[in-house]
């Protein structure tokens, strides 16, 4: 029984051996298999990263965009405010050539008008010239005539009052 009792003995030491291998080796696998489990976490959080830094760059970027959009919507503002002035300006400047046109027309035609009346001034007072030098003519020859008369007839005195005596030629 000994024997057998140490056989047994024997027996479990080698089993409890073998067990003690395969435990080994199981803690082994596990070992691998646990440091392949870290490395893939550690894949795993490096390409994490990798994709949080990308659409950082990715938010960045768009805050970027919006940035300049929002600098071109100004400019773009700022030119049509510009194109709408000059708009308005050109719009007023028309205006004004209008105006300017207009105004000229009417003082063309009061300058016709003004140049038509001196003539007909002119005219009249030619002819009111004419009318006097024959007025004055006709006088002159009057003037004449009576000189003429004077001269060829006696003088007489007539009284018209006491003492006195005109010229009856007067």
């Amino acid at each position: 029984m000994e024997k057998l009792a140490a056989e047994d003995a024997v027996e479990a030491a080698k089993l409890a051996k073998e067990e003690i291998v395969n435990d080994r080796l199981l803690l082994g696998q596990e070992r691998e298999l646990l440091a392949s489990a870290r490395q893939d976490v550690e894949e795993r959080s490096a390409l994490v990263d990798a994709r949080m830094a990308k659409a950082e760059s990715k938010r960045v970027a768009a805050d970027l965009a919006r940035t300049e959009a929002a600098r071109q919507q100004v400019i773009l503002a700022e030119q049509i405010a510009a194109l709408e002035a000059a708009k308005e300006a050109a719009t007023i400047s028309e205006l004004s050539a209008e105006q300017s046109r207009a105004l000229s027309a009417i003082e063309r035609r009061a300058a016709e008008k003004a140049r038509a009346t001196a003539d007909a001034a002119q005219q009249e007072v030619v002819s009111s010239n004419d009318y006097v030098s024959s007025v004055l003519a006709q006088l002159r020859e009057t003037q004449e005539k009576a000189t003429l008369e004077a001269t060829t007839r006696p003088r007489s005195s007539v009284k018209i009052s006491a003492g006195e005596t005109e010229d009856a030629t007067k």
